[in-house]
């Protein structure tokens, strides 16, 4: 079994991802924070966009 690399160890079969707040990622979030304005932290504005992906 794989092993999440927090602390201490999570046992998980679940894949993991890394996102740097770069290029294209950081334009989305760029425009994410217009949209929500009151949402301060750019993770938080990650997880709105991920929420709303293939919504209308």
């Amino acid at each position: 079994m794989d092993r999440c690399y927090t602390r201490p160890p999570v046992p998980t079969t679940r894949p993991r991802y890394t996102v740097t707040d770069t290029g294209e990622v950081s334009e989305m979030l760029d425009l994410a924070r217009r949209a929500w304005p009151d949402v301060s932290e750019r993770k938080e504005l990650l997880l709105l966009l991920v929420g709303r992906a293939g919504t209308p």
